[in-house]
């Protein structure tokens, strides 16, 4: 999995997919990202956490902002799909990689790979305002 993640850095924003907080952005842009469940940036609102078949997960969130405070995912009504709280950070990561090495496309843009037994979907750069692929995991009910 270290391998894949070295290969998929450059090219994958994990930036983003983590934690993106810009108070620069229009205010429904601005916190966003949180699709890694263990990450040290990502909290639960407790009460809105579903686990999937798979062990995905899905609940609304609150991330860290550089100031140290928590503040609400703003798009997807708060609601962020996660990987499974029982891989690491790290493991998240290498599952992402793995699956984004081995996508297909699915239609226009988009793509979808799978990894960990979790299905992720992906989305192409549009070298304008987003230069890295960015993606999230599947939750499945």
């Amino acid at each position: 999995m270290r391998q894949a993640y070295q290969q998929a850095r450059g090219q994958v924003d994990f930036s983003h997919i983590e934690a993106d907080i810009d108070f620069s952005r229009l205010a429904s842009k601005q916190v966003m990202g949180g699709h890694f469940s263990t990450s040290p940036l990502l909290r639960v609102v407790q009460g809105t956490e579903q686990v999937g078949q798979n062990e995905s997960m899905r609940a609304q969130i609150e991330l860290l902002a550089p100031d140290g405070n928590f503040y609400p995912k703003t798009n997807g009504q708060g609601y962020s799909t996660m990987t499974p709280d029982s891989w690491s950070l790290a493991q998240a990561k290498g599952e992402m990689s793995l699956a984004w090495l081995n996508r297909s496309q699915v239609s226009g843009k988009t793509y979808q790979g799978m990894s960990g037994g979790i299905s992720f979907k992906f989305f192409e750069p549009n070298y304008t305002t987003v230069n890295l692929w960015r993606g999230y995991p599947g939750y499945t009910p």
